[in-house]
């Protein structure tokens, strides 16, 4: 099964956005993982940003993960930037999220291990979901579980397309 890293980094101290060395960390990974890409800036957030890697498997990534290579590929990456956190999700391909859209929402959900949460909220969920469709579209709305959730500790990973950051506020 196809999967979707999601990984929230950090700058570090005095790293710009537009840091040529950051850029070509980007192309970098882009050339040598056998994961397809995508780079995003938090936008109320001018240091932090996501590595989204669609990889054919959780079995690919890991050999990748455990692999030699993986230190001099990730390297330069890890010079300018730090990670908060990594998710996986299932996807088979990025036109299951708003990729395209001009401003991408990434919401990451947790559920306590001791009340059934996890079962109301989608059962709450449910009925709100054709109006947020409605509202995104063109773009796809797409959540799923993380693929280590377990009956004691569950998360719930949510793409949102939005026209404008006002837009998504307004909301």
């Amino acid at each position: 099964m196809a999967t979707l890293e999601i990984c929230r980094r950090r700058l570090k101290e005095g790293i710009k956005p537009i840091d040529p060395a950051l850029r070509a960390a980007f192309s970098h990974i882009r050339d040598t993982t056998g994961a397809e890409w995508f780079f995003y800036s938090a936008i109320e957030e001018p240091t932090a940003f996501f590595a989204l890697g669609l990889w054919p498997s959780m079995d690919v990534y890991h050999a990748f993960e455990s692999s030699p290579s993986a230190l001099e590929v990730l390297g330069p990456l890890n010079a300018l930037s730090t990670e908060e956190w990594i998710d996986h999700i299932p996807l088979s391909s990025f036109d299951q999220i708003p990729i395209q859209a001009p401003i991408m929402t990434v919401s990451r959900c947790f559920f306590k291990e001791q009340d059934s949460h996890p079962v109301h909220y989608i059962e709450d969920v449910k009925p709100l979901i054709a109006r947020i469709e409605e509202e995104t579209k063109p773009w796809p709305y797409h959540g799923n579980w993380t693929v280590d959730s377990t009956e004691t500790k569950r998360r719930w990973m949510v793409f949102g397309g939005w026209r404008s950051k006002k837009h998504h506020q307004e909301f």
